[in-house]
């Protein structure tokens, strides 16, 4: 039997400028200052329960490629906790490649320098496993990171999925080039705000959830989808900078999804027609109540998609690291809502948290202009 090979490019390039905004804090304070006590407080009940659940236990072998036991189990489960470490989240009690890749994350976390689940990694969990103040995971359940609950009440947020190409590095590599085109329109740059970029950050985690299912790599049709609106830390761009106490005059957003394969090819029988994706429907959000209402558009969307019938990839190409910073300043700066904000005089700090999904990139980009 003949077969096609058919080469499609993924442009699949989405965009959403947020206008700018002016608000104060004041009405707000007093709920927010309430509500940060009690994830405190639900942070601190977790870290006790975890803490007592493993203070006695040691890994006392080295893991590899087939391991089981109780302390596999032991180690998938605490791995689970952590979507940047282990994203899969399976606990089977088997140490499989899933396992092993989710090991590499935490050592280059932690910098752990030995090729396998070793001496070293091994001090590093018991560690772990052992000191109260350094076992911290994050109600959120997605980061875990050693510090000292007592002295910020919360972790570190960082992402960097990808062995290849990394969030945090994208996210910088943007934050140099839009300064460089302010400075060239004769207006300051932008200086870098951490607490700015965790928001951002946490917006395009947000967004990934509505994305893991419909950017499935095995889907010959998917469809990424953005939105400005939140429903994890402030519905609007202005409530999640005011939810994390940080001052501002003037607010702005700017989001990107950007494809990290550039081309896939796929086969399918001469005698088959290709196969053809269906219409694109996503309902837009007017308030926090038509949440229900777009989250059955998404179902919609991906029951559609799963309907087309499965085809063979044998060929992918990726864009490179620079050339997704490339795809995501030019989008922006060839859309005039986008462009506005990048160029807005009033702005003094910025902050990006890029987050991927499957193989897409979301960017989320925030403005704030200060006193």
């Amino acid at each position: 039997m003949k077969r096609i090979v058919l080469t499609f490019l993924i442009f699949v390039l989405i965009f959403a400028p947020k206008p700018a905004d002016a608000a104060t804090r004041q009405e707000l304070l007093a709920q927010i200052e309430k509500l940060q006590r009690i994830v405190l407080q639900l942070t601190e009940e977790l870290h006790e329960k975890i803490f007592n659940e493993n203070k006695n236990f040691r890994f006392e072998r080295d893991l590899s490629i087939g391991s089981r036991g109780d302390d596999v189990t032991r180690l998938q489960t605490f791995l689970s906790k952590n979507t940047q470490f282990y994203p899969e989240g399976l606990v089977t009690g088997y140490y499989g490649e899933m396992t092993n890749r989710a090991i590499s994350r935490l050592k280059n976390e932690y910098q752990i320098i030995e090729s396998n689940f070793g001496e070293k990694t091994r001090k590093t969990l018991n560690q772990l496993f052992q000191e109260k103040s350094t076992f911290v995971v994050s109600t959120s359940g997605f980061t875990l990171s050693p510090i000292q609950l007592e002295e910020t009440g919360r972790a570190e947020r960082e992402v960097d999925n990808d062995e290849s190409i990394g969030t945090r590095a994208i996210a910088r590599g943007l934050h140099i080039a839009i300064n460089q085109i302010r400075v060239k329109n004769n207006l300051n740059a932008l200086d870098w705000d951490d607490s700015l970029a965790e928001v951002a950050l946490f917006h395009s985690l947000d967004q990934s959830r509505d994305n893991k299912e419909l950017t499935d790599p095995s889907l010959l049709c998917q469809y990424p989808t953005i939105r400005h609106e939140g429903f994890e830390s402030g519905f609007g761009v202005r409530d999640r900078v005011m939810s994390a106490l940080i001052d501002f005059r003037s607010v702005g957003e700017n989001i990107a999804m950007i494809p990290g394969i550039k081309s896939r090819s796929y086969t399918f029988e001469l005698d088959e027609s290709a196969p053809e994706c269906p219409t694109r429907n996503i309902e837009d959000i007017d308030s926090i109540r038509d949440k229900e209402e777009y989250e059955e558009s998404l179902d919609t969307l991906l029951a559609s998609t799963k309907d087309v019938r499965e085809v063979t990839f044998v060929r992918t190409t990726k864009y490179t690291q620079d050339e997704i910073i490339d795809l995501a300043l030019n989008g922006w700066m060839n859309s005039p809502g986008h462009r506005e904000n990048i160029l807005y005089k009033d702005y003094t700090h910025g902050g990006i948290g890029v987050v991927k999904i499957n193989e897409y990139y979301i960017i989320t980009h925030n403005f704030l202009g200060r006193e």
